[in-house]
């Protein structure tokens, strides 16, 4: 119980900074719990929501508000950072985050649903799905293959939104909807 409380004190302590978009800050706190020491290292601090985090090809891998992504190299420590901006005035918001052996998609929450697919070897990013739909509500997206993606969201008329990839990504349909009405309204 002690060792979650000097937890929660020292993540306390780190999110009342006031300073933002510092990367690699060198301030180190440390918690001690008995015989354990825990030493936070700070390697990014911003004002964005992180809403989705995965890890591939050596790189922790997240996105969240204000249409921000990015990545930490776990070696080094070095982040990468992005933006996507649906035009000059609109942000997207991030939901969710999947990655294959060569990509990272990122797909936003809420209308219109859009998919990004970014690539591991040069940051490329390519918009490769959009959905227009007043309901729409994408939740989570995972990869199973480096081909074969599914994407699931809210219940629309009484079913479960899911739309799959069968060619890594670059195309994506919708699939036979699902209904569970013990879940879902009619």
């Amino acid at each position: 119980m002690k060792k979650i409380i000097y937890i929660l004190a020292a993540i306390a302590v780190l999110s009342c900074k006031e300073s933002e978009n510092k990367a690699l800050e060198k301030e180190v706190v440390q918690v001690v719990a008995q015989d354990a020491t825990i030493e936070i290292t700070p390697i990014l601090t911003d004002s964005i929501s992180v809403r989705a985090l995965d890890y591939g090809n050596g790189n922790y891998w997240y996105a969240g508000s204000k249409g921000s992504y990015g990545s930490i190299d776990v070696t080094t420590g070095s982040p990468t950072r992005g933006l996507i901006k649906l035009n000059e005035d609109e942000d997207v918001e991030f939901r969710s985050i999947a990655t294959t052996s060569n990509y990272t998609y990122i797909l936003t929450a809420g209308n219109p649903a859009l998919i990004y697919k970014i690539a591991h070897k040069d940051g490329a990013v390519e918009h490769v799905y959009t959905e227009v739909e007043e309901r729409v509500f994408y939740d989570s997206m995972k990869f199973w293959n480096d081909d074969e993606g599914i994407a699931m969201g809210d219940p629309m008329g009484g079913c479960f939104s899911i739309i799959k990839t069968y060619d890594g990504g670059k195309t994506w349909g919708e699939t036979s909807m699902y209904r569970i009405t013990r879940f879902c309204s009619r």
